[in-house]
């Protein structure tokens, strides 16, 4: 165990001695490593991450509620056409829907140095809200040439009309070139994690601002919740639309038959003749048929409200929005990892250079 010590100890001295000697190349590699990494540090813009963390409540008590009561009544409200919540995993897809995203550019949001509020599509497409960044400039058309070589391909390959045609001729709207940017742009700014292990989920607007997050954040969360209801209720509600209108036809229906038959029986009374009779057991034959479809659709009725609001999805925030203090990416932690990462590159490449020295005077 001594000589081991002894022999570790003498080869960090060693590697100690000969990163002295190489001390030049080091400093070198370091100093070139920090200067990329002032470069990218000041090309950094501030990113506040807004966080709202939430879970689901569905109706189904009411539901459970009224079904006991109705059943007392002798009426059921099952109908054996319940589809269940929708899963959570689908909300990632919800809150990156293209309509959500459209509807979302439009959404005005508060910036620092402006008193009004501005639409995110105007934010992200026009110049005079662009903040000048010289290193970023400088960044983007030196190391990130390439990307940009890449994006101007790509889109002098796409299109941009506000509507397409397809090969039958039918025109169907598009996103006009602002909306494409601005939901591309949002796109990278919001994102929506579950957690299955705790069962809630985690929606993050991310924004240079953080008013504009936190902002981003709410309107995004609002938008979320008004498209996952609208998904789930659409179904119940054109249903319950349908049976309201047959409802009140049947209603009408039933009430027209029964002033008939009262009519009859005011005219007849006293003296009710075989045609008489004849006439009202017709009557009474519509009129108790009449009403038995005016019940059955009055319990239709009543049982599809109860799935319309059985249906709404409530979210109970966990976290609720908070305007961010602090950035989520420093400038001061960039230029440290370039510095360290300059500094191990610099001790490798004057290692690599002392060994292949060593070998040539072998």
């Amino acid at each position: 165990m001594d000589n081991y010590e002894e022999e570790r100890e003498i080869d960090l001295l060693a590697l100690f001695r000969t990163l002295w000697k190489r001390k030049k190349t080091v400093l070198i590699v370091t100093g070139v490593f920090t200067l990329l990494g002032l470069i990218a540090a000041l090309a950094t813009e501030h990113r506040y991450v807004t966080k709202i963390a939430f879970v689901p409540q569905y109706n189904s008590s009411m539901s459970s509620r009224l079904s006991s009561l109705a059943s007392l009544a002798g009426v059921s409200l099952d109908d054996g056409t319940s589809d269940g919540p929708i899963s959570p995993v689908v909300y990632p897809k919800v809150i990156s829907n293209l309509d959500l995203l459209k509807e979302l550019a439009y959404t005005p949001i508060h910036f620092k140095g402006y008193e009004e509020p501005i639409p995110l599509i105007d934010w992200f497409n026009d110049e005079q809200y662009q903040k000048k960044n010289f290193f970023k400039g400088l960044v983007r058309y030196t190391v990130g040439l390439p990307g940009v070589i890449r994006d101007a391909i790509e889109a002098n390959k796409k299109e941009d009309p506000t509507f397409a045609a397809d090969s039958a001729g039918i025109n169907a709207p598009a996103l006009t070139k602002e909306e494409a940017v601005t939901i591309k742009a949002l796109r990278n700014c919001l994102d929506l994690d579950v957690i299955k292990s705790e069962k809630h989920a985690v929606l993050s607007a991310t924004m240079n601002e953080s008013t504009a997050s936190a902002e981003l954040a709410i309107a995004a969360y609002d938008l979320f919740k008004e498209y996952i209801s609208r998904f789930k209720v659409k179904k119940a509600s054109d249903n319950l639309e349908y049976l309201e209108k047959q409802y009140a036809t049947a209603k009408a229906d039933y009430e027209k038959k029964q002033a008939s038959l009262a009519w009859l029986k005011d005219r007849h009374q006293g003296k009710r003749t075989a045609a008489a009779e004849v006439e009202y057991q017709r009557l009474s034959t519509e009129t108790e048929l009449a009403r038995m479809l005016y019940l059955e659709l009055a319990k239709n009725c009543l049982s599809a409200r109860v799935k319309v609001e059985e249906d709404n999805v409530a979210f109970t925030e966990l976290t609720p929005a908070y305007v961010p203090r602090k950035s989520a990416n420093s400038r001061k932690t960039v230029l440290l990892i370039w510095m360290i990462a300059g500094l191990l590159i610099g001790c490798g490449w004057a290692l690599v250079k002392e060994h292949a020295e060593t070998k040539k005077d072998n």
